[in-house]
């Protein structure tokens, strides 16, 4: 992976609080033999502003930090755009076009600070988006997005999620994209994600785990990993949630022949 150029760096100072706050989790850039090329990724600040505003209290601020990364390749950048773009309107608006979205993010700013803060209090508010390149396998890409919005009196919890591209398909893909006869092996999937869950569980400890099979998935080290809501499975309060794995040699004979895991490939971090 092309190292991290000056401006990633810059917005990693920025956006620390925010990552951090969220949680990183650990997975592997899985390169194997393919003639599929090894994607080049940089990063693009798309928006960095900070803008203060008169309380009943003082002054309070209200700051927008929101990174980008961005290929060689334009279908592939159009779709992180409007993978953005979901994340930053909660799916209410959605644009792959970068400039468009830099417009739709000012506008959004813009009323914010425009609202009439001088006869209420105001914590100084923070929200960062950013979506983050993990690695690449074969014809699959891997991206994780995350945002969160943060105050200083009281902090909310951010939103992730995964985004695996197939270049080859030039899309998204699915759990219905990867899984064969999806909705015929959903519950197989269901299964396999209980079994993992109760071996983790203390003695005479209740399964808290209802059977959803969330979309936000990776392939890892270990196998296909699916990442469940905060609480969803433990009273444990992190804004990443946990984490579910079903193994290679389960999850293999599900998966179409082009998702399956080789027996011999090599595993480099996705930061070396």
């Amino acid at each position: 992976m092309k190292e991290i150029n000056e401006n990633m760096k810059k917005f990693i100072l920025i956006m620390s609080i925010v990552i951090a706050s969220i949680g990183y989790t650990d997975t592997y850039n899985k390169n194997i033999e393919s003639d599929v090329p090894h994607l080049d990724v940089n990063y693009e600040v798309i928006f960095d502003k900070v803008k203060n505003v008169k309380t009943s209290e003082g002054i309070a601020y209200n700051e927008y930090r929101i990174m980008l990364p961005v290929t060689k390749i334009k279908w592939m950048n159009d779709i992180l755009v409007k993978e953005l773009s979901n994340a930053i309107f909660d799916g209410e608006k959605n644009v792959s076009n970068k400039e468009k979205l830099k417009e739709m993010i000012s506008n959004e700013f813009n009323e914010l600070n425009n609202e009439n803060y001088e006869n209420e209090s105001a914590d100084n508010y923070t929200f960062g988006a950013a979506i983050v390149y993990l690695g690449q396998k074969g014809n699959i890409v891997s991206f994780k997005g995350i945002s969160r919005n943060a105050t200083l009196a009281a902090r909310d919890y951010g939103n992730v999620n995964y985004i695996n591209i197939d270049i080859n398909k030039k899309k998204k893909l699915k759990l219905k994209d990867i899984i064969i006869n999806y909705k015929e092996n959903d519950s197989r999937i269901s299964r396999l994600l209980k079994e993992n869950y109760d071996q983790g569980l203390e003695y005479e400890e209740k399964s808290r785990y209802t059977g959803n099979v969330p979309e936000r998935f990776y392939f890892s080290d270990e196998g296909l990993t699916f990442e469940f809501a905060t609480l969803e499975l433990t009273d444990t309060f992190s804004d990443a949630g946990s984490v579910l794995t079903i193994p290679w040699k389960k999850i293999n004979p599900l998966l179409y022949p082009e998702y399956r895991e080789n027996e011999v490939s090599i595993f480099d971090r996705w930061w070396d």
